[in-house]
């Protein structure tokens, strides 16, 4: 792997294969704790970026009779500065695998622990284990825009303090989660769709106005995409967007309703008092968006419902 304790001028690149493995055993009281980082800068300054276009995979496998806290990640960033961002538009896979009476597996495609300038993925972010993310950030004193330009993020998109107001998901291109993501806000470019697979949930904690598409995907159970902005006096803010929903399974008769969105405040741009209907990608079903409050809920919900 690459270990970087001191400031770099010039910024640090991957355009290889960097391929980390770690197996352990232990014994006896006490927690062991075992580590692997594919890159992994400690108490530094970048002065560039930190950009993977080759392949990052971490795998750290261990096995013990007692705790156990088994930490891994592609690459990692902690009391650190990158003034010119992380950049992967290659491939990060890591994952965890523990065997022990208590064991915490914590896997993380990117871990970012202080002041990054950007996080942009167009290539592969792949986490695996019981615990952690995909992306993860934390401890920032400034915007961190996470722009997402196509590409797969596997796992979670994570802010350990979204009420802060640094982080951002930018959807720059079209993308498909296959986690969830809580983060501060989310901006859908222009012409571009967010997909929120069944199953995921996408928190806020304050919505600007987007002009693309959400996409929410539903499966005819609870189980469905949905949005939460969870922030103090912030509701779901729709003005200038498109909603459609993408059907991933289920059967539906008339009069289902799914809630799709939820706020703390009233929806703002949103269907109002007149159904609207929703773009839909089954020629079988049709659904209508509307506000909570026309079936008996509240205006700061949004739900569709079958017709």
């Amino acid at each position: 792997g690459i270990d970087s304790s001191s400031n770099v001028g010039s910024g640090i690149s991957n355009t290889g294969n960097i391929n980390i493995e770690t197996n352990g055993t232990a014994s006896g009281s006490g927690q062991a704790t075992v580590s692997a980082y594919g890159i992994i800068v400690n108490g530094s300054t970048i002065t560039g970026s930190i950009a993977n276009s080759g392949t990052i995979t971490v795998n750290s496998n261990a096995d013990v009779d007692g705790s156990l806290y088994n930490f891994a990640a592609g690459i990692y960033t902690h009391s650190t500065s990158v003034t010119g961002g992380i950049n992967n538009t290659g491939t990060i896979n890591v994952a965890t695998d523990s065997t022990g009476s208590s064991v915490t597996d914590e896997a993380y495609g990117i871990f970012a622990f202080g002041n990054v300038a950007s996080i942009t993925n167009s290539g592969v972010i792949n986490a695996s284990s019981s615990d952690g993310a995909a992306i993860f950030v934390r401890n920032m004193s400034s915007s961190l825009p996470i722009t997402l330009n196509g590409g797969r993020v596997i796992g979670d998109i994570v802010d350990h303090d979204i009420t802060a107001g640094y982080s951002n998901v930018v959807i720059g291109d079209d993308f498909t989660t296959e986690g969830d993501i809580t983060v501060s806000d989310l901006t859908i470019n222009s012409g571009k769709i967010l997909t929120v697979s069944s199953g995921n949930t996408v928190t806020l904690n304050d919505m600007t106005a987007s002009t693309g598409t959400l996409r929410f995907g539903l499966n005819g159970s609870t189980d469905n995409a949905l949005l939460n902005v969870t922030g103090a006096g912030n509701g779901v803010d729709l003005s200038g967007s498109d909603i459609a929903i993408k059907i991933d399974g289920g059967t539906y008769a008339n009069g289902d309703e799914f809630l799709i969105a939820d706020g703390v405040t009233a929806i703002t741009g949103g269907p109002g008092s007149t159904a609207e209907l929703a773009s839909d990608s089954s020629y079988l079903w049709n659904f209508n968006i509307i506000d909570g409050f026309l079936v008996g809920g509240a205006s700061l919900d949004l739900s569709l419902i079958h017709i």
